[in-house]
């Protein structure tokens, strides 16, 4: 139980308490899951009203700093701390990058003729002025045509056009929700959805998971217990896990789902990989879906368009929250996103990424032979198992020391419960094929020979461990 016995007077009561937090995590004298007094006891301990002990909590709730279980207490979140930012600009490029899951833009195809070819239409102009926030009508059916490959079936105007899928993520959050909505997601899930809510003031509530994914169970319980607005899911491939939900597990979350009036956030960017025909939950709930399909990883990332099929009611307030945020997605890029898919070369380039991720998967799985780790043909990550002593918040700083990035479970935490010791390796961040494969080395030197921590934590109970390397989930 946390106890305050310091604080800066000189600032307003509430914030000088959240702050004293803050330290207090930093420094490590409160740990993940460590259960924090009540809003009485706060009060009483500091010298505050029962009102202000309650702004302390929102606040600290609103940094992330703490989550509140219901009939067990409030505990310091398992990332506290952390950053759950993609990229922070606060720390220093390093030179050798496992963590951010780029592109290999070296595999798209050269994009110059075909954007000559467009500069030179006479609608050229057209395109470098404002236009619909919702997107153009013909950029719209190219992208009704494109979500359709993905078993989505949605006309052009229930089509809207993005700027990527973390726009998608911050338009929703901010025009479809209202401040203090909660949405369910996975124990485990992409930072980009904790750093859009967080910004919004939109609180993620944890649900457990297994090898098959989403617990229905456990997401039926939360609804009973929370106010539960929406559920982000990743799609086919869970990221960081690379669980691929059974189509038993999709309809067990729908029955879930349409009982409890939630809506989906479904992110499909990994979808262009696929071969599964199982539909996902958004082709299986079309009227209560967002389903977002970012063209980023799959052809010429610089473009930052994404196509988010939605019904009627949704699109409305979705473009409107375009409009309010940037007026419109650049036609120009919608435009040449659209040749790209029309012309075949978009499919050029996405044939060339599994080609290459097929070596660099083989790359991994040799040097990495006797550790355990999941894998999948259908993503662009590795999900490690940590050997004991090691502590992935640890790793993590002692790769960055070697000038390589990876990102430790705590970045994709959701909720108080310790993260797996696990790690998150990306199999594109470093472009050219013989340098990732010697920071592969590098990072597994490290892993093998440096002793480096003491009083591990094992909570794998919170994943089902797999019982061995697994090249393809399904």
């Amino acid at each position: 139980m946390w106890d305050l016995k310091v604080i800066d007077i000189s600032k307003p009561l509430y914030l000088a308490v959240v702050e004293a937090l803050e330290r207090d995590i930093a420094s490590g004298l409160l740990q993940p899951g460590d259960r924090m007094p009540t809003h009485r006891s706060l009060a009483k301990k500091v010298g505050i009203t029962l009102s202000t002990a309650s702004r302390v909590y929102h606040e600290a709730g609103k940094r992330g700093l703490i989550t509140a279980v219901v009939g067990r207490g409030t505990f310091i979140t398992a990332d506290a701390g952390k950053k759950a930012a993609v990229i922070d600009v606060n720390q220093s490029m390093l030179d050798w990058d496992l963590g951010i899951g780029s592109p290999i833009s070296k595999t798209d195809p050269d994009i110059l003729p075909l954007a000559e070819v467009v500069m030179h239409k006479e609608r050229f102009p057209y395109l470098m002025s404002y236009s619909s926030p919702q997107g153009l009508p013909e950029h719209r059916r190219t992208g009704s045509d494109w979500v359709a490959r993905f078993g989505i079936k949605a006309p052009p105007q229930n089509i809207v056009i993005t700027a990527g899928a973390h726009h998608a993520l911050f338009i929703i959050c901010n025009s479809l929700l209202a401040y203090g909505d909660r949405i369910a997601t996975d124990f485990l899930t992409y930072p980009g959805i904790k750093t859009a809510a967080q910004r919004n003031g939109i609180r993620l509530e944890s649900v457990h998971m297994d090898a098959d994914g989403m617990l229905p169970e456990e997401l039926d319980l939360l609804c009973r217990r929370q106010n539960i607005k929406a559920v982000y899911l990743s799609g086919r491939i869970q990221n960081p896990t690379n669980r691929e939900m059974s189509t038993t597990r999709r309809l067990e979350l729908r029955e879930v789902i349409s009982r409890h009036g939630l809506v989906i956030i479904e992110n499909d960017s990994y979808g262009f990989l696929s071969h599964s025909r199982s539909k996902t939950l958004s082709a299986l709930l079309p009227d209560n879906s967002i389903y977002i399909s970012s063209l980023s990883k799959a052809f010429y990332a610089g473009l930052r368009i994404a196509y988010v099929a939605a019904p009627s009611h949704i699109v409305k307030k979705l473009t409107q929250g375009i409009a309010d945020n940037m007026l419109t997605v650049s036609p120009f890029c919608a435009e040449i996103a659209s040749e790209c898919i029309k012309t075949g070369l978009a499919d050029i380039s996405i044939r060339n990424k599994k080609l290459a991720l097929i070596k660099r998967r083989a790359i991994f799985e040799k040097i990495f032979a006797d550790y355990i780790f999941e894998s999948s043909s259908q993503s662009m990550f590795i999900w490690l198992k940590l050997p004991s002593p090691w502590r992935g918040t640890i790793l993590e700083a002692e790769a960055a020391k070697n000038s390589i990035r990876i990102f430790c479970a705590e970045k994709f935490v959701v909720g108080a419960k310790r993260p797996p010791e696990s790690v998150r390796i990306s199999l594109t961040g470093v472009e050219n094929l013989a340098s990732f494969k010697k920071t592969l080395h590098q990072l597994e030197q490290l892993i093998s020979t440096i002793n480096c921590c003491s009083n591990h934590v094992s909570s794998d109970e919170a994943l089902s461990p797999p019982s061995a390397n697994r090249q393809d989930a399904k």
